[in-house]
């Protein structure tokens, strides 16, 4: 969202011929704990966890993307109707309207890979608390650590990581704060 903020306050961008490529999308970053350490039930739900955190991370990622994306083409809009350029302005409005689309199918497709993550953790007895830090736009940048994020997980005995967050008294839905 703020870089639609951005792109309205920001002078045009010249380059308003141009429409704006979209990169294929790439696998994250992350740097996950390694489940090489846990055998049988938490060896399968750490491989489990890591394969919805990837995945949701993924999803986070094209949706920064798009909206990258759509920031440019609007202030490329911008830039053509400023510089009079009609058929440019019309190309990057279409343009702009299709990053609209994409922006709904990768939201729904967002919605989804973190619904499926937060049933995998409660299926498995884990709770979690985000802290204000993790809703800051920097754990969206593909380099994700779960350290970083420090997310807090109560797990069943025997299942789970250590090194993974810090034992908490939350409640066993997830919640956000």
């Amino acid at each position: 969202m703020l870089e639609l903020v951005l792109a309205y306050e920001d002078p045009p961008d010249p380059d308003f011929r141009d429409i704006v490529a979209l990169a294929p999308a790439s696998r994250p970053s992350l740097t996950l704990p390694s489940c090489g350490t846990l055998e049988g039930k938490g060896r399968v739900l750490c491989k489990r966890l890591e394969a919805a955190v990837v995945r949701h991370a993924g999803r986070v990622k094209r949706l920064s993307d798009l909206a990258t994306a759509l920031g440019t083409t609007l202030n490329r809009a911008s830039g053509a109707a400023q510089a009079g350029n009609a058929a440019a302005a019309r190309r990057q409005r279409r343009a702009a309207a299709k990053r609209i689309k994409q922006l709904r199918t990768a939201l729904r497709a967002e919605t989804k890979a973190g619904a499926k993550l937060a049933a995998l953790l409660r299926s498995a007895g884990l709770t979690w608390q985000l802290t204000e830090a993790q809703g800051d736009s920097d754990c969206v940048d593909g380099s994700i650590s779960l350290e970083t994020l420090a997310a807090e997980t109560t797990a069943p005995p025997g299942v789970g990581n250590p090194e993974v967050g810090r034992p908490t008294d939350a409640p066993s839905a997830p919640r956000a704060t």
